[in-house]
């Protein structure tokens, strides 16, 4: 990661957030969660899909990077679109 490349604001920064988020369970439906919870769990799912941009498998290449040349031109073209 280059200078460019680091966010422009710190991790863990502050939650001075209040209240609920309602979101919804395929299952059981819309479920309410405490705001900062929701946060926290954004938070934990972003930095697991960063980690899994940089892994690499055991034979060096990048798992992610490799199942993406693996689609079809058409819905890899669609993906990067939509991606990015």
């Amino acid at each position: 990661m280059t200078v460019q490349d680091e966010p422009d604001y710190a991790p863990g920064t502050q939650k001075n957030v209040s209240g609920e988020v309602i979101r919804w369970n395929n299952v059981s439906g819309p479920e309410r969660i405490d705001a900062k919870k929701y946060i926290e769990l954004l938070e934990a799912e972003i930095e697991e899909l960063n980690s899994q941009v940089g892994r690499k498998s055991a034979n060096g290449q990048n798992e992610l990077l490799e199942y993406l040349k693996s689609l079809e031109p058409l819905n890899l073209k669609v993906n990067t679109v939509t991606a990015f």
